[in-house]
């Protein structure tokens, strides 16, 4: 510690911003009439050679010798400062010395540098935690001004350096040390240099650099393969029986996140008042997303609720009031690893494949439309749910199937060829389509307006069942019964009634609409939750 008269000059190192090669930033703390201000030396030192006593490095090697030096004429220049305010008869403070100090030091070297400015960047962004920003946005800043300081000193054997200075072959440099010396994925490589990028552009705002020397870099990306469980391999994890409480409480939220769509961290976050029964009587979660603060509300399938109710009162839910048992994301996928070992899955499992399960394997694969699964993740915009979400061959070969069925309907009753045929071709498909109908109002029309769901909408009930159907499939196709294994008997009646009635589109797109019609019906009627009778229902 220094003294200029009652003015205290303290180094000291800032343990909590120690980066992963245990290399620490050093401060300067001024104390002048019991108030502080504190300036950045720009210096970052090896924690375990450093002396917090002395304020000086203790290991006697050539870098330490100069970071002391460097200490030295800062502190020699900090107090000149304050003796020049005192001979000026000015209102001292510690905030007017600093002040002083950093004009002084721009009047006589006005050129910034790379760290300084990541290092000002970032600390207002640690300012900002909580009011806007994330602390795993200022993490990701912290980590690449890192590797930034790593790289100045592996290719410029320097601890710094002037952004004037800095050319266009730093940062195809700077591409080739992380890939080459880091063994860093192209992709993570281009977001490490959009943050620098991002410093960069914030100096030539501030016109602390005449040009952006990184202007004509443009960063690209390779598309990765995603990876998501098929349903099969759903089914295995599901029907997996695990022998510790560990491993089956990991694979429980796993699932969870595979029937929701949540990410890690909004799983977390999630509590029981984000349950919430809406006017359609189902359970949803009402939540936001903790990166976007977009809306995110999801409706509950069974599965999903199964987990919720089995996990009500486990401590961890009932302590910290949370939904679900989670751990943290490293614990998380450190168990998936083991729990993907024990079912058999080739996979690398982590938390965040449970997100793409469920964009592919549970929503867009079983026809839900693209637009409903981009609102339940909380996305903006269809592009990023492309990401998550894939068109996947069985789902190519189901609609391959139905175009197949009724392109042969079509031909058969163009040209009927045999004794079955000609008998299916006599058949008068709008008079099927009207008894149907007939039979159909008949049957489901007084319980239609029995139900809530329906009190105060102007609804024109014409609807086509299966049940109808069934009946004059066994009374006129029975050669169809082969393909009820192949084929959904949705699938027959959309053909058999044919396609004038654009039904294959009201079957992509109200059939997951009307899911609670179904649900209400099957209660009314008191059938079977997994009967097939009342198995689709599609409005005209």
């Amino acid at each position: 510690m220094n003294n200029a008269g009652n003015l205290s000059v303290l180094v000291w190192a800032n343990r909590a911003r120690k980066s992963p090669d245990n290399l620490v930033p050093l401060y300067v703390r001024l104390t002048y009439l019991g108030k502080r201000a504190e300036i950045s030396t720009n210096l970052r030192v090896e924690l375990n050679n450093w002396s917090a006593s002395y304020g000086l490095m203790m290991d006697g090697s050539a870098s330490s010798k100069k970071i002391n030096t460097e200490i030295g004429v800062i502190k020699k220049e900090i107090e000149r400062t304050f003796d020049r305010l005192i001979n000026a008869d000015a209102t001292v403070s510690a905030e007017l010395i600093k002040i002083k100090y950093l004009g002084k030091d721009k009047q006589v070297d006005a050129r910034r540098k790379l760290l300084a400015v990541f290092e000002e960047h970032n600390l207002k962004m640690y300012e900002l935690i909580g009011k806007g920003v994330v602390k795993a946005t200022h993490t990701k800043y912290e980590t690449i001004k890192v590797k930034v300081a790593e790289f100045l000193r592996h290719q410029y054997k320097v601890p710094d350096m002037y952004l004037d200075a800095l050319q266009y072959s730093f940062i195809t440099d700077f591409e080739h040390y992380l890939k080459v010396h880091d063994n860093i994925s192209h992709n993570v490589t281009m977001s490490y240099i959009k943050r620098v990028k991002r410093i960069i552009n914030i100096a030539c705002q501030n016109k602390w650099i005449a040009h952006n020397p990184f202007a004509a870099f443009v960063c690209t990306t390779h598309k990765v393969s995603r990876t998501e469980l098929e349903s099969e391999e759903l089914q295995i994890l599901e029907s997996k029986i695990f022998t510790t409480e560990r491993l089956k409480e990991i694979a429980d939220c796993y699932l969870f996140s595979c029937y929701t769509g949540y990410a890690f961290v909004d799983a977390c976050k999630l509590t029981p008042q984000h349950v919430v029964r809406k006017t359609d009587g189902e359970l949803w979660i009402i939540t936001e997303r903790t990166k976007s603060k977009i809306e995110a509300n999801v409706p509950l399938m069974q599965k999903a609720i199964a987990i919720i109710e089995k996990y009500k009162e486990h401590p961890l839910c009932t302590t910290r009031n949370r939904l679900l048992p989670m751990r943290s994301n490293q614990k998380m996928n450190e168990y998936l690893h083991e729990i993907a070992e024990l079912c058999g899955i080739n996979k690398k499992l982590t938390t965040h494949t449970a997100r793409h399960t469920f964009a592919t394997t549970v929503t867009l694969e079983n026809g839900i439309p693209i637009e409903s699964v981009s609102k339940m993740l909380g996305h903006t915009k269809i592009t990023t749910t492309q990401i998550y979400s894939r068109v996947k061959d069985r789902k190519v070969s189901n609609d391959m199937k139905i175009l197949r069925s009724g392109l042969d309907s079509k031909s058969s009753q163009a040209a009927p060829t045999s004794q079955g045929d000609m008998a299916k071709a006599a058949i008068n498909v709008t008079d099927v389509r009207n008894k149907a109908y007939e039979e159909t109002v008949a049957f489901i029309a007084p319980i239609l307006r029995e139900l809530d769901d329906f009190k105060g909408l102007k609804v024109s009930i014409s609807w086509v069942s299966y049940r109808a159907y069934l009946k004059y499939r066994q009374e006129n196709l029975i050669e169809w019964d082969r393909q009820l294994d192949s084929v959904s008997p949705f699938a027959l009646i959309i053909n058999y009634l044919g396609p004038s009635e654009k039904l294959g589109y009201a079957a992509q797109t109200l059939d997951s609409s009307f899911y609670f019609l179904e649900r209400n019906l099957k209660a009314k009627l008191m059938l079977n939750p997994t009967d097939d009778g009342l198995h689709r229902w599609v409005l005209i």
